[in-house]
This record gives C-alpha cells, structure tokens and sequence, in this order.
C-alpha cells in the first residue's frame, strides 16, 4: 500500500512539474467574457513585440525577418506558367501589422484572424523558368519583392482532441485570402545576366504587377496559410483550451 501510495504521489509530482506555464506577458481572455473578440485582438497586438524576437514557450521562431528555407512556387495554366525555387527567404515588415479582428468559434474550433501589413519586403534566391503573360522568363539569382498594403484573411479549423481529460485542439484546414494594395519586383541575373533584357522583363514586371500577382496569388495564399498553420499549430499542440481561454481569466 505505502509503494502504491509512493507512485501515485510521484506521478502526481511529475505531472505537475511536466504542465507548461503560459508566459506572464500573455493576456489571457475569458472563453465566457462577452467581450472576447475585443480581448482576443488586443491579446494578439500585444504580443507583436515578443513575436518579432520569437517565443521559445510557444516554439515560435522570431518572424520579423522570418527566414524560411524554401518555398517552390509552380502555376501549369494560364497565361501566368512556370516553375520557380526560391531559397534563403527573408521576409520582414510583420512587425507592423495591425490586428484588426480575431474571431474564436469554440462550438466549431474556427479561428478568424484579420490582419494589415503596411509593408512586407521578400528577399530571396531564385530559380524560374516559364512564362509570366506574354513574356519567357528564366533565371536564377537574387530576387526583391516590396508589397504594400497587405489585407490577409486567415481562417484555422480543427478537431478536439482530449488529453487527461484535458481539451487540445488538433489543426485540420487552413485558408488565406490576401488582397494586396502594391508591388514592386526586381530579380537579378535573368537571362544569364543579359542586362537589356533583364531590365525589359523587370520593368515589365513592375508595370504589370497587378496581373502577375492576380495569378500567383493562389500559390502566396497557399504557402502563407502553410507558414501561419504551423506557427499555430505549435501553441494548440502545448496549451489546452483551459490554460488558453479558462472559464475565468486570471
């Protein structure tokens, strides 16, 4: 009976010294406060400052930059075809972004974020072969592209998953929908480096940006929603619904 005794006691020990502490510096909003949409936004803004530097509770990486190691983009139809690597990404500027909604759907587990990027600046190395509207385009060097204005609309799905009796919740679907105000683009070493027409395709780029970027977006949407479901992935993963979003805020 008093080994018995001993092994409950120590597995009761390790439970609670294994249970991860959410960091002080998390607003922690009431599930019940009918004011959660409010609290969950500035909750979100707040966090912008640790984001940037990254949140080794959270596994959270630093993000602005956010280095990404690799992102192949591929569009088959159209007048927008070709096949593109890019290496090295540096993305900076999400710093800036302004929170405008976030939205929490607990009988269904939806997550809404709405968020505005004034300025998102991508640099890269590139590989591409293909054509983009009437223009062959290959190359591989380096690339720069500055966006403006950057609406994304995030919405994150997922299923409920019980862990000692404790709620977790297990991302499933992801989307992204970005509308984006402006574009510049510039990619070094097209054509082998011929500079006549590389300047000519660049220039061409930037006149047309708004067509380009019409029928790329699917593809950007695509790989943002993957960068965006796996950073939050990381925090449903650790944290419970009852850490996340108690009955009663702390």
């Amino acid at each position: 009976m008093k080994l018995q005794f001993a092994l409950v006691a120590l597995a009761c020990l390790l439970a609670a010294s294994a249970a991860r502490t959410i960091p002080s510096y998390v607003k922690i909003c009431s599930r019940n406060d009918p004011q959660l949409n409010r609290c969950l936004v500035d909750s979100v803004d707040k966090l912008r400052p640790y984001l940037a530097k990254g949140i080794p509770e959270f596994r959270i990486p630093p993000y602005d930059p956010l280095l990404i190691p690799k992102v192949s983009l591929t569009q088959g139809e159209g007048p927008v075809s070709f096949k593109s690597e890019f290496n090295n990404l540096k993305t900076s500027g999400a710093r800036d972004v302004v929170v405008r909604d976030v939205e929490v759907d607990l009988k269904n587990l939806v997550v809404t974020l709405d968020l505005f990027f004034p300025k998102l600046r991508i640099q890269s190395d590139y590989e591409v072969d293909g054509r983009i509207l009437v223009v062959p385009v290959q190359g591989s060097g380096y690339s720069d592209g500055n966006f403006t204005s950057v609406e994304a609309h995030i919405v994150l799905s997922g299923n409920e998953e019980k862990r000692k009796e404790l709620t977790y919740v297990s991302l499933k679907d992801r989307t992204v929908k970005l509308e984006i105000g402006g574009a510049t683009m510039h990619f070094d070493n097209l054509f082998n480096g011929n500079k006549q027409l590389g300047d000519t395709t660049n220039r061409f780029f930037n006149e047309n940006w708004r067509d380009i970027v019409r029928e790329i977006k699917p593809v950007l949407e695509d790989t943002i929603a993957e960068v965006v479901h796996g950073i939050v992935r990381q925090v449903f993963d650790l944290y419970p619904l009852e850490q996340l979003l108690p009955e009663t805020a702390p």
